[in-house]
């Protein structure tokens, strides 16, 4: 080994450890919307990480997502309509975009050799986000372009493991959406903390004047900046044996409650 590919082996090593201690917040699979909320005829606004982005069922009823924006005059996507074609129309002057984001009908064009060199353009194409269907949610990667599909792929989104198995022991609930004024960080936070519970929740989740007490919280993993932290919370209940508090970034808050009579939730 030479000395420069010695410097350079090194210098890649370091980016790697770097890479590994600064989470790479875009880097990421995120649940966006509830499947079965979404009407299929008709493109949906929603936004992710600061951007705006729109969700639409194309004719092979795969769900795609696009930034929210058409490269024409920057009209909302959002506002326009899904064809019979399968393809997404802009209801500003009717471009028209397939699957993948490749624009494929330029009304305004003057022939239709016209309209494929127009199409062609890079110019022309919507800005196209991996997309993926699991447990009933729709998952959006957070950055778009070559690169991200292929780095979409090496990493799978945070799916729950139960709904995944055939157990008859597993109970699938329903969907329970809630819009809170309140960054992302706060509520990961909130959700974290048993202590707040019987304080904040009084009356529901316990009582603020007997169950605000004293509780040990030992580490179950070592802190991971890529793979988060879990913990137990000790309790004095006459009903609950353990609970597991086990957050996986970006998104995934797991809270495992172990009944003393079996159950668990």
């Amino acid at each position: 080994m030479t000395i420069k590919e010695t410097v350079a082996h090194s210098s890649e090593e370091v980016q790697q450890l770097r890479q590994e201690k600064t989470f790479q917040w875009r880097k990421q699979w995120y649940p966006v919307a509830v499947v079965e909320f979404l009407a299929p005829s008709r493109p949906h606004g929603i936004q992710l990480l600061g951007k705006e982005l729109v969700l639409w069922r194309d004719g092979s009823g795969k769900w795609r997502c696009f930034e929210d924006f058409c490269p024409h005059r920057l009209a909302p996507l959002s506002e326009g309509r899904v064809e019979s074609d399968g393809t997404l129309l802009c209801a500003y002057h009717a471009w028209r975009f397939d699957a993948e984001g490749n624009c494929v009908s330029i009304p305004q064009s003057q022939d239709k050799q016209a309209e494929v060199k127009h199409c062609s353009n890079p110019k022309s194409c919507a800005v196209a986000y991996p997309t993926e269907e699991h447990q009933g949610l729709i998952w959006v990667w957070a950055e778009s372009g070559t690169q991200a599909k292929q780095e979409s792929q090496l990493r799978k989104p945070r799916l729950i493991p139960e709904l995944e198995s055939s157990s008859d022991r597993v109970v699938k609930l329903f969907w329970n959406i809630r819009d809170l004024p309140c960054g992302w960080d706060f509520f990961m936070e909130n959700v974290s903390d048993p202590a707040h519970v019987p304080v904040s929740h009084h009356g529901i989740m316990g009582s603020r004047y007997e169950d605000a007490k004293y509780y040990d919280m030992p580490r179950l993993r070592k802190i991971s900046t890529q793979e988060g932290f879990s913990f137990a919370v000790t309790t004095t209940s006459e009903t609950i044996a353990e609970a597991v508090h086990d957050f996986q970034p970006p998104c995934h808050m797991r809270i495992v409650t172990s009944y003393k009579e079996g159950a668990k939730n």
